[in-house]
């Protein structure tokens, strides 16, 4: 009996410590849930917030600190240019700190289970949708392309090709992290 109640109270205080951690984490903004939505006609999910605690001081210039993410299906297809969406910066320019874009492919008739790597051109694994097997892609980057509407639009695509396979299949999880100066106002529209 005491050993039954003793396993009560120490479930109820690990319960009570991790909700207390939990508060705390997210009230200093260690940890954070933020949710994912897509856009009007084909954008695919995505966010992008600003990172509170982190920020650069760069000769007399401050800037801040902004993380985007997205989360794309690549099916049906061997050839992707994906929007990602649309950020506007009001002043300066978006400079891209930290771009670290994982691709995860199912190989199940190859090593087995699924490859998960970062993007890197033409090492990055995909699946060959008519095998299942591990295929490298052709290119595979992100482009951030600031020439088309204006240096303060900054047009996002994740690009990821294989012309060698009949369909190519993978699921990309981006996430980038950028500065902009302090004073400017920073905008993310989906398509």
């Amino acid at each position: 009996m005491a050993l039954k109640e003793f396993k009560t109270k120490r479930t109820q205080l690990w319960q009570y410590l991790n909700t207390s951690i939990d508060k705390f984490l997210r009230a200093v903004g260690l940890r954070t849930t933020k949710d994912m939505v897509g856009g009007p006609t084909s954008s695919p999910l995505a966010n992008l917030y600003e990172l509170k605690n982190k920020s650069y001081t760069v000769g007399n210039t401050e800037y801040k600190t902004y993380c985007f993410q997205s989360w794309i299906a690549l099916t049906g297809s061997n050839v992707y240019v994906q929007d990602l969406g649309l950020i506007n910066v009001s002043q300066g320019f978006m400079l891209i700190t930290n771009q670290s874009t994982n691709i995860a492919a199912d190989d199940t008739a190859g090593v087995g289970g699924f490859t998960n790597g970062a993007i890197a051109n033409t090492g990055t694994l995909v699946e060959d949708n008519a095998t299942s097997n591990a295929a490298q892609a052709a290119l595979a980057y992100i482009n951030q392309d600031n020439t088309l509407t204006g240096v303060d639009d900054n047009y996002l695509y994740l690009i990821v090709s294989n012309s060698a396979l009949t369909t190519l299949d993978a699921e990309a999880y981006v996430t980038i992290e950028f500065v902009v100066e302090k004073a400017a106002k920073v905008e993310f529209i989906q398509f």
